[in-house]
């Protein structure tokens, strides 16, 4: 039960349906989910290992803030780390998880809600982690998928973007099945870099 809840909750705050600095009512979100408060306290502990809950002793635990200040850092970890999965996942991937890729791409086509694109394509992101067949690389990728799927808030909603980033998917998949190793490792890093402009821009220009 403390998974499903943990998970429930995760996807609100990274979906920030809970925002960035809100307080999270224990006994209000047990209510809500149909559950007690053990599972609930149980899932605060979890999401504070991940980044993305403070709890304070005697006190409300809250969302922790999103900061855009550590873009760089964030930046400088992301393109270190998907250059080795891209590696990997090239020369580890299985048929049968190209198939649930390809899957996941039709699905995106179809979906207009923007919250529903996200939710899918990080799906796929970790669809591609996982072929890299490296646990402790999935993990980390995992944890910082957390962080970085909040910034997504700032993303343009243009449809161009959106279109560009299922061609990015589609180009991605082929470069897998090819196992080609520079072109899939060149599709990821440039999705990192392009989003974080995108974010850069909505931010500050």
């Amino acid at each position: 039960m403390t998974s499903s809840v943990y998970e429930t909750i995760r996807q609100r705050i990274i979906l920030l349906e809970i925002q960035p600095g809100s307080p999270i009512n224990t006994n209000a979100l047990a209510e809500e989910m149909g559950v007690s408060v053990t599972p609930v306290r149980e899932a605060l502990i979890r999401l504070e290992a991940d980044g993305l809950v403070h709890r304070v002793p005697n006190s409300t635990a809250r969302v922790t803030e999103v900061h855009l200040h550590d873009l760089k850092d964030m930046l400088e970890a992301r393109l270190l780390l998907v250059e080795q999965i891209a590696r990997l996942a090239a020369q580890r991937v299985r048929e049968d998880e190209l198939e649930k890729m390809r899957a996941l791409l039709e699905q995106m086509k179809q979906v207009t809600d923007r919250r529903e694109l996200i939710r899918l394509d990080s799906e796929f992101h970790q669809l591609v982690n996982l072929a890299s067949k490296n646990r402790s690389l999935s993990q980390v990728a995992d944890l910082m998928r957390n962080q970085v799927m909040r910034l997504w808030y700032y993303v343009s909603n243009e449809h161009t973007y959106w279109d560009e980033l299922i061609k990015d998917r589609e180009r991605l998949i082929q470069a897998l099945s090819d196992g080609d190793v520079t072109k899939t490792t060149d599709i990821l890093k440039s999705h990192v870099t392009r989003f974080i402009d995108e974010v850069r821009t909505a931010v500050w220009d």
